[in-house]
């Protein structure tokens, strides 16, 4: 609904087109055309971020959008850490045992509360762990490794918060 990310995302994928072009021109190798591909996408990550935290694409009113995307990276890195250990330490010692009994994973999804994956694409100031989609699709990533049936069970809880962040009276997001 935003014609700015819709202006973005073109700007996005017509530099990507160019890139590979340019490298096609150059007759690179395809780790290199990877490689530039992939410089190309990082340096937009954090123009989103701008646009999300900021509300402008503007440095000179916001932050370096160059430097922003390395810190979101650095933080989604970091989460995708937390989320494999977290996953083989307590999801998955009892994944087995959940699956053949056809149960409600109620001990992961208590741990998954207790440390805050639970409250991913929740904004810090109604009580959430703050992040985005991307942070959503990481952990739930990193859980389906080690126990299907606690990712799912993540996944579609986080589908309720988006409702209500959307949706929702203040009063609701508040609660």
């Amino acid at each position: 609904s935003d014609g700015r990310i819709a202006l973005k995302i073109v700007h996005t994928d017509a530099v990507g087109t160019i890139m590979d072009r340019l490298c096609t021109l150059r007759a690179l190798p395809e780790h290199t055309r990877q490689l530039a591909l992939l410089c190309a996408l990082f340096h937009d990550i954090g123009r989103f971020e701008q646009l999300c935290q900021y509300n402008t694409f503007l440095d000179h009113k916001s932050v370096d959008h160059a430097a922003l995307g390395c810190q979101v990276l650095k933080e989604q890195e970091m989460l995708k850490k937390l989320a494999a250990q977290f996953a083989e330490e307590e999801l998955e010692p009892v994944a087995a045992e959940i699956d053949a009994e056809h149960r409600f994973p109620t001990e992961n999804f208590a741990k998954m509360a207790k440390v805050g994956f639970t409250g991913i694409g929740v904004p810090e100031e109604f009580g959430g762990s703050g992040g985005g989609m991307l942070e959503k699709v990481i952990a739930v990533s990193e859980f389906a490794k080690k126990c299907m049936s606690s990712a799912a069970t993540l996944s579609i809880h986080l589908i309720a918060p988006h409702a209500i962040l959307d949706f929702g009276t203040k009063e609701q997001k508040e609660k």
